[in-house]
Order: structure tokens, then C-alpha cells, then sequence
């Protein structure tokens, strides 16, 4: 790759974007252009054109190195890495150049507040500043395997590729068909005996519901970007045990990791999230009010970074520069937007986002002091909160939670929660769900979370909701109402739209199989049929008996219908079909 890449005439210095699927043939690419001096820029296959198109040019991109696939027609010079590997010599050699640790290593385009992504500049030096401590903290050595689930496009790669890489270890990488299925990941970790995990905290959720014993090999994660339940982090290591677990605080722009909170004894029952922790070496920060002054223990205030582990600053955007990295006492400092606070022994914990501040009934309130409020009512394990913009009536403060609790009601929730917070920070529409989202980068998706409560109320009235019309159709809204927490699902509404994702399609797709006894239906039917409708009629266009599917859902329906001894009294009368049986 670094042979192609010189033959091309890339100088250092230059911007070479990595684009296409993500494949284990990334590792080398992105190994290339660092070794000619070149800076890496990751694009991946799911961006929109239009978008790809403003990061190649905002990122003045010199050549695009394509992985995965044929040559992608955009407006910059392109090499497909499958040509470079079929045409190199054998015996290719390149002397690597020469890196100033000051000089860029990388830019990531993250999503800006105006809708435009911004693309952080991040140093040889700022990033090994995380990729050493990590690497040494942990002692991860020749012995680890790191199953590198990430996208380039996400800061946690840089853990996964470097750290690992650096230490002598080995990565099992997740392709582009396996990095949206949970169940694939812990077949992987299994079968590679991996032992190390930079995973984000959604993915942890994720992976700690379908790790049935198969996640005994890992001994280290490392976390961060989002809230850290406990209740995950003890089911992981009952999963693992002598598991070193850590959450960390962290942001692109401070790369990857700025702080960190190892769990060395049993965490309290009354925390609601891990804390932030303590800076990594080489880092201060501060915790700042609105007039710039420091915060006493226990006041939050927006989090600055300083030190050898921060960005450079944004690409083509020196307002945003100047914004965001400011000048104090002589030092540049980062920041965040994280509003955190300081415990008395200099712990950092983190509170909510400064962009996450609404203004409800007159009263200024962190939707994170909502979020942590609700969490603190027994039986609630995630919660997100949102301002919802009404019409024809006030802002409405609104919440989905998901509970461990098959009893603990929207109404009783919000008993409880009015002995915790002012009545003003209880929100007036709250919804029990099966689940929330998280992104494709591992956090709540918070956007989500806030477009579906805006339509709950209107979606079962909209004008042409269809309802379902045969046994079939009744019984997959009805298995997929309950995995969505809804009621009243037409056979129209789309899944996704509705708040699906990965994982709940996963478990879709398992009571399908069960229950309707339909053992073909994959998670790719899910994705390509997403509606009750279509999803129904492609199940039926795969059965050699048409009607079989109606019958079986016939009993289904019946059984959900009965009580405890209604059931079992059935169970015990001789099968009349094998559908029955």
C-alpha cells in the first residue's frame, strides 16, 4: 500500500481517505498511508453521497484508497486496494518515512450542531498520549486478541488498531455483515478467544444480553462516550471472571479517552452510572462555570481538557477552532460541552451534555438530571429524556424508559420520580419500552428516542393506519409491538421507523422463529421487509403450504389468550397435528 501510494506521487502531509465496507483489509490501508506520512480519513459505505462528497472536499482529500469493492466514482483520484495487493510485487519494500510526533495523524468527521460534520484534527503525539497509557495500564501484550468491532470512522479504532498492533497483539476484525449482530460478536469472541474489548457502552448492552457463557475469555474492557450502568458491568463480570473493567471519559477531540475510573471493588447499590474519574496522564482539566471560574466540589460545570491529549482543532474551521479550543493560563484548553462535577476525594462525575440544557415552566434543567433521577426509581435500567416541541400547548418534558420491572407502569414511575425531583422534572408523557437504541457508534440514540415521541400519540390515529387483516399479520404486530413496547401496530408501520434496531430485530427474529415456527426467517428479513405486511408476505411466499403459517399463528394467538392452567391443561391432551404438537 505505502509502494502504491508513493508510485502516486502522495507527499507527507497529504490527506488520504480510507473508503468503503469495513473490512480487515482496512488494517494494512490505513498502515500504508501512515507509513508514507500521509494522514488517514476514514469514509464509510453507509454515508450518503452528498455528504461523502462535502467530507472529501472539506477534508482537501489528495487520492481515495478504496477497500471492499469496485472503484466508487467520486470526485478525487482513487486506488482500490484489491488492485493494489493483486499488482504488488513480491517482494515490495519502503523505507517509512520520518514522523514529527506533532504532525497529523488523522481526521475524523464527526456530526456538527448546524447539521455540517466537522472534521478533528488529531496528532501522532495526542493520540499515543491515550494509545501508551492504555496499552500499559492494562498490560496488553503479544498474548491478547481485541475484537475490533469500531468503524475508522469512530475514535474507539484507534484503541482497537493501535493499541493492540503496538503491543504485539492480534485483531479479530468485525466485517461489515457481523458489526450490527450482537450474537455475532459473542460467537466471535468465543471461537478467537478474544480478551480485550474498547467497546462503547451501548454495545456492552448489547452484547451482555445474548453472552450466554460464551464471554469468559475477555479480561479487559475499557469504556466510555456514555452512560456506564453498573448493573452491566456486574452481569459482565459474573460473564468473566477477573475481568479489569473501566469507564472512562472521552471525546474525539481529547482522542478517544481523557479520563478514567477502574472498578477495583464492588460497586455501590445507590450509583446510577460509573463516574468519569481521574485524568490520564499528562491531562488536566477543569470544571468551569458560565463567567469561566472554577466549580467547588459538588457544583457541576462544562469539562476542559488540557494537555498532551488534546486535537489540533477542525478542519477548515478556525471559528469553530477558536470556539471550542480556548486560551487559559497560558495552555490550550478543549471544551467538552460534558457538564461534570468534582466529589470531595477529586473524582470527576459526569452529569449530562451543556447542549442538553431546556428551559421548562421557567426553570433551567440538565435532561441528564432527569435521566439520573429516573434511573433512581427501583426497577428502571435506561432512560432518555427529551423537549418536545407541542403544538398548540407548552414545551412538553418527555422520557422512555426501560425497566426490569414487567410491573413498574408510566404512571407509577412517575410517583415515584415526584418524591425525587421538583414537579417540574417529571415528565408529562413518559413511555414504558422493551428497549431503547443506540447508534451505530454505541450510545442512546437520542434522536430517536425523541422522534418517537413525538408521533406515539398520533401514530394508531394517522389517517390510513391499516390494521391487520390475517392470523399471520395479528401475531407478528403483536410480537413486535411487544419487543417495541407499542400497542396497536399496523401492518404498514415500519419497524425501524418505530424505534427498531440490530438487536431487537435479533430478537424478532428469534420469537418468529419459535413461536410461529418459522426457523428460515433471518435478521436480513428484517431489514429488507420492515414492515408487519411485507414481513408476512415474504414468509409466506417461502412455504411450500401457503396457509401453514395462518394455522400455526391461529394457535399462537390462542395460547397468548389463555391463563397458566388453561395452557397447561392443553399441553396434556394428545396433539392433533404436528402444528399443534
Amino acid at each position: 500500500v505505502a509502494a502504491a501510494l508513493r508510485a502516486a506521487g502522495v507527499a507527507t502531509g497529504e490527506t488520504i481517505a480510507i473508503m468503503g465496507p469495513k473490512t480487515a483489509e482496512q488494517i494494512p490501508a490505513l498502515l500504508g498511508i501512515l507509513s508514507v506520512g500521509a494522514v488517514y480519513l476514514p469514509i464509510g459505505a453507509d454515508q450518503p453521497r452528498d455528504r461523502a462528497e462535502r467530507i472529501l472536499e472539506t477534508g482537501a482529500v489528495r487520492l481515495a484508497l478504496v477497500c471492499g469493492g469496485r472503484p466508487l466514482s467520486v470526485p478525487v483520484p482513487e486506488l482500490v486496494l484489491a488492485d493494489i495487493l493483486r499488482d504488488a510485487p513480491a517482494s515490495a519494500e519502503i523505507t517509512s518515512a520520518r514522523i514529527d510526533p506533532a504532525a497529523l495523524a488523522y481526521v475524523l468527521f464527526t456530526s456538527g450542531s448546524t447539521g455540517e460534520p466537522k472534521g478533528v484534527e488529531v496528532t501522532h503525539d495526542a493520540a499515543m498520549n491515550t494509545v501508551e497509557f492504555i496499552g500499559r495500564h492494562f498490560e496488553i501484550g503479544p498474548a491478547d486478541r481485541c475484537l475490533a468491532l469500531s468503524t475508522l470512522e469512530g475514535d474507539i479504532s484507534v484503541m482497537d488498531v493501535f493499541v493492540t498492533l503496538r503491543t504485539g497483539g492480534s485483531l479479530v476484525v468485525v466485517d461489515e455483515a457481523q458489526r450490527r449482530d450482537p450474537d455475532a460478536w459473542a460467537r466471535l469472541i468465543e471461537t478467537h478467544q478474544v480478551t480485550v474489548l474498547h467497546f462503547m457502552p451501548g454495545w456492552l448492552e448489547m452484547l451482555v444480553e445474548v453472552g450466554r457463557g460464551r464471554l469468559s475469555s475477555v479480561r479487559v474492557i475499557p469504556t466510555g462516550g456514555d452512560w456506564v450502568r453498573p448493573e452491566v458491568v456486574r452481569r459482565l463480570q459474573a460473564e468473566a471472571p477477573g475481568l479489569r473493567f473501566a469507564g472512562l471519559g472521552g471525546a474525539t477531540e481529547t482522542p478517544v479517552h481523557n479520563s478514567i475510573f477502574e472498578v477495583t471493588e464492588a460497586i455501590p447499590e445507590d450509583w446510577t452510572a460509573l463516574p468519569f474519574g481521574v485524568p490520564l496522564p499528562n491531562n488536566a482539566c477543569r470544571v468551569v462555570d458560565d463567567t469561566g471560574a472554577d466549580c467547588p466540589d459538588w457544583v457541576p460545570g462544562e469539562y476542559w481538557v488540557s494537555g498532551r491529549g488534546i486535537a489540533r482543532g477542525y478542519r477548515g474551521r478556525p471559528d469553530l477552532t477558536a470556539e471550542r479550543f480556548v486560551e487559559h493560563d497560558g495552555r490550550i484548553w478543549y471544551r467538552t460541552g460534558d457538564l461534570v462535577r468534582y466529589w470531595p476525594d477529586g473524582t470527576l462525575e459526569f452529569v449530562g451534555r451543556a447542549d442538553h440544557r431546556v428551559k421548562i415552566s421557567g426553570y433551567r434543567v440538565e435532561l441528564g438530571e432527569v435521566e439520573t433521577a429516573l434511573r433512581r426509581v427501583t426497577g428502571v435500567r435506561t432512560a432518555v429524556a427529551a423537549l418536545i416541541a407541542a403544538s398548540g400547548e407548552s414545551d412538553v418534558l418527555a422520557a422512555h424508559v426501560c425497566t426490569d420491572d414487567a410491573a413498574l407502569t408510566a404512571e407509577r414511575i412517575r410517583q415515584r420520580l415526584a418524591d425525587i425531583v421538583p414537579a417540574h422534572m417529571v415528565p408529562r408523557h413518559l413511555a414504558v419500552v422493551e428497549r431503547i437504541g443506540f447508534t451505530d457508534a454505541g450510545k442512546l440514540d437520542r434522536r430517536a428516542v425523541a422522534r418517537e415521541l413525538e408521533t406515539a400519540v398520533a401514530q394508531s390515529q394517522r389517517p390510513g393506519h391499516r390494521e391487520p387483516s390475517t392470523p399471520l399479520e395479528t401475531a407478528l404486530a403483536l410480537i413486535v409491538g411487544e419487543l417495541l413496547g407499542r400497542e396497536n401496530i399496523g401492518v404498514d408501520d415500519d419497524f425501524f421507523a418505530l424505534g427498531g434496531d440490530s438487536v431487537l430485530a435479533t430478537q424478532a427474529v428469534a420469537r418468529i422463529r419459535a413461536w410461529l415456527d418459522a426457523p428460515d426467517v433471518m435478521v436480513a428479513d428484517i431489514f429488507a421487509n420492515r414492515t408487519v405486511s411485507t414481513l408476512a408476505a415474504v414468509l409466506t411466499a417461502g412455504e411450500d403450504d401457503p396457509g401453514r403459517l395462518d394455522q400455526v399463528a391461529e394457535l399462537y394467538l390462542e395460547v397468548i389468550g389463555m391463563d397458566a392452567e388453561s395452557v397447561l391443561t392443553a399441553s396434556q391432551q394428545p396433539a392433533k397435528s404436528s402444528i399443534a404438537q
